[in-house]
């Protein structure tokens, strides 16, 4: 009996039991970018992610109803930008830190980025 309970505490240290808020699967790290045409949601535009400005590959995705995207990726430094659907309403890239288990969120205007066309 004795040699039962020793092997089962062994175990138990060996093996010490997790919480559910342990799991790192349950954070999420990106960036939520949101646009407005002129105080409206800019609906059927895009938000725009690149890792620096000779990124040929930026991580592109369309705003939802709200004028919102949220791009999940890894903690480090990005640059953020959105673009109207048109494409002549396009804002600059700025730089953004994205620390783990973080969503940062940024916003912009599209009309005082607009050209004329």
């Amino acid at each position: 009996m004795r040699a039962s309970l020793f092997l089962f505490a062994v175990l138990l240290c060996a093996c010490p039991p997790t919480r559910a808020d342990d799991d790192d699967t349950a954070c999420s790290t990106g960036v939520t970018i949101c646009a407005t045409m002129s105080g409206s949601p800019g609906d059927g535009g895009e938000g725009v992610l690149r890792t620096d400005p000779g990124d040929d590959l930026p991580i592109q995705s369309p705003l939802d109803a709200d004028g919102c995207t949220t791009i999940e990726v890894g903690p480090g430094s990005y640059e953020w930008s959105a673009a109207d659907s048109s494409g002549t309403c396009i804002s600059v890239f700025e730089p953004i830190e994205v620390m783990e288990c973080e969503t940062a969120s940024v916003s912009v205007e599209l009309l005082d980025w607009c050209m004329d066309g």
